[in-house]
């Protein structure tokens, strides 16, 4: 029986500036595609790249004083250094410099000028060099190119043409009927909008008197090739000479690209591929735009995400951890096809609230009990109704719902933390052995649905549990033997270079922190920091900051009046167990006593619960 197979490829990536978060998602998402029906036991291919030639890249290197190879080099490594950095694993980088790929472009040309559907004419019109395309006067915007919305030029030129409008009516049957697949769905009457506006046919090539920076036609070694038509062909010219041998992988199962380059896929591409009686990609699968904060993001703003700056940033944390929570960010944040808007607020505030609280805390809890109650092993085994948000979890997955995948995935792990504190296996149940094999064979499961998104968390969840690597979809619901390793922290709360940790509601800065008089460790002894789990909370009426608690310390229960209400919900906080100032002087706090006081830290105006990482009794001092 033949495995099943499955291509996917990015946008190739124009190197005239160095790459961003937009690079970063179309990148993220089909290397997370990729990786789930690897996964699932198919053969797969994932092709990304960079798009090399053109106007855009001849002024980048004109104005950097280097060639345009020289210039391409250089961007090329960054963009290596970024897919390496997001732990991408592509199958193949094609650049179109390649000769193999010129090779393969001249083929196309030669073959559709042959059939007779390239054509010389004479242009007369409009052009804009950031785009590198040839406008009438009646598609420009206010005397602007309306792509863009900058100024244009006056040209006139003879060009090679494509006969594209030969092939239009058949391709807005194709995309009516399904044939090939626009998602989401709603980006189709786009396309068959863009089609019913009239278009026209599209110009192939640019004299090398203006551009020499391109693949020669191979009928007229006066022009070279329009950088769409060359960029587009890598999609196939790929699987001709990166694919290892293998010759079988198009058409593409799915091309990844963002919204603004719709058309140019949906119609020159498929066309071009009309022209030659060639099989089309069976889906074109759009993506929205991020934007900063709202704003749309743009050099001159500064409000350019760079990912390895971000990541960098983070890189306090764990560089595992930053690079991970990147990922699921990105895939989590917004419907895959719609805009999103990232900012740090953001960005930490669901690293802390699924991965950390989340993720990580079940993880430590259930690896602890396992530990502390059965001697690190258990015989792990699913129940029946698991089998459940797998599959929901498959279909998401295989309709590019990347966000409701992950949702399934978090969904779940809250129904682990629920099914723990309802059944408590350390007040030692008589069924605490199935608890807990119940448990472990969830977070296996968990370790396998989070593989795309987070492949070195997944991997590092399956090695604490005693596993050499990630499980694959259909065995992960099998039963396995658990031996718990010792990993450390799974995911720890989001701590970037600017964090600044306090007591209570303490500030201070860094400098007026220097300024003071150090302590002894008898002095940090005074305070008698000892763990403690909250038993109850609620809202202190007609305050915004502040909750009551109620907490356990092993010999005595106390009262606290905490400032974290902003932060936390009062019901989340039922079961934690935290780290509180004992020996501090009892105070009244809008007249409710205060016997203490909890530990938390602070960054950007968020706070955040010193928590214990692992099982250990309350009351025990912190040293």
């Amino acid at each position: 029986m033949n495995k099943k197979r499955f291509y996917v490829s990015t946008p190739i990536y124009y190197v005239n500036d160095k790459p961003h978060i937009g690079h970063a998602y179309t990148t993220i998402a089909a290397d997370a595609i990729n990786r789930y029906y690897s996964k699932s036991g198919a053969d797969t291919f994932f092709l990304t790249g960079v798009d090399e030639h053109g106007q855009k890249v001849a002024k980048a290197a004109e104005k950097a004083g280097i060639t345009p190879k020289e210039h391409c080099d250089k961007m090329v490594l960054r963009f290596k250094e970024l897919w390496t950095k997001l732990n991408v694993e592509s199958s193949a980088f094609i650049r179109t410099t390649d000769e193999e790929h010129k090779k393969i472009v001249q083929e196309f040309l030669s073959k559709m000028y042959e059939k007779g559907l390239i054509e010389k004419r004479e242009f007369e019109g409009w052009y804009c060099t950031p785009c590198e395309r040839y406008w009438t006067e009646k598609d420009l915007v206010e005397k602007c190119c309306p792509d863009c919305k900058r100024p244009v030029e006056r040209f006139r030129e003879p060009d090679y043409y494509f006969l594209m409008t030969r092939f239009t009516e058949r391709l807005r049957k194709i995309i009516e009927s399904g044939e090939v697949e626009i998602v989401p769905n709603f980006r189709k009457n786009e396309v068959l909008g863009f089609i019913d506006s009239g278009v026209d046919d599209l110009c192939i090539s640019r004299p090398k008197q203006r551009l020499s920076w391109g693949i020669t036609l191979p009928f007229d070694s006066d022009f070279v090739t329009y950088v769409w038509f060359d960029a587009l062909i890598n999609y196939y010219s790929a699987t001709r000479y990166l694919a290892g041998g293998r010759t079988d992988w198009w058409p593409a199962d799915a091309h990844f690209i963002g919204k603004d380059i719709l058309t140019t896929h949906s119609v020159y591409w498929l066309t071009m591929l009309m022209a030659l009686d060639m099989p089309l990609p069976k889906k074109i699968v759009a993506h929205g735009w991020w934007k900063c904060e709202g704003e749309k993001m743009s050099k001159s703003t500064g409000n350019v995400v760079d990912p390895i700056a971000l990541i960098e940033k983070y890189c306090e944390s764990d560089s595992r951890q930053a690079v991970d929570a990147f990922r699921y960010f990105l895939m989590s944040e917004v419907p895959f096809g719609l805009d999103g808007s990232f900012s740090p607020e953001a960005f930490e505030r669901r690293w802390t609230s699924d991965l950390s609280n989340g993720l990580g805390n079940l993880y430590s809890r259930i690896s602890a009990l396992i530990c502390k109650i059965l001697n690190k092993r258990v015989n792990a085994k699913l129940q029946e109704d698991d089998a459940l948000v797998l599959e929901k979890y498959k279909v998401y997955m295989e309709s590019f719902q990347f966000s409701r995948a992950t949702e399934t995935i978090m969904a779940f792990i809250r129904s682990i933390n629920q099914f723990i504190q309802e059944k408590a296996p350390w007040s030692m149940p008589q069924d605490v052995d199935a608890i807990l094999s119940r448990a472990s064979a969830e977070l296996r499961l968990v370790s396998s649905m989070l593989y795309p998104f987070m492949p070195e968390t997944a991997l590092l969840m399956a090695k604490g549990l005693g596993l050499s690597e990630v499980a694959s979809l259909d065995s992960a619901l099998k039963p396995f033997e658990v031996e718990i390793q010792e990993i450390g922290h799974l995911f720890a709360r989001p701590l970037s270079k600017e964090s600044q940790i306090s007591v209570g509601t303490l500030k201070e800065t860094k400098e007026k922190a220097e300024a003071e008089t150090k302590i002894t460790i008898d002095d940090v002894l005074k305070l008698g920091l000892k763990i403690a789990k909250i038993e109850s909370a609620e809202r202190v009426a007609k305050t915004k900051k502040l909750l009551k608690l109620v907490v356990d310390l092993g010999s005595e229960k106390r009262q606290l009046i905490a400032g974290i209400a902003e932060g936390y919900e009062p019901e989340s906080l039922v079961g934690k167990k935290i780290v509180v100032v004992t020996n501090l002087e009892h105070a009244k706090i809008r007249g409710i006593e205060s016997q203490g006081m909890l530990l938390a830290a602070s960054s950007a105006g968020k706070i955040s619960l010193v928590i214990p990482d692992d099982e250990i009794e309350l009351g025990a001092e912190v040293r």
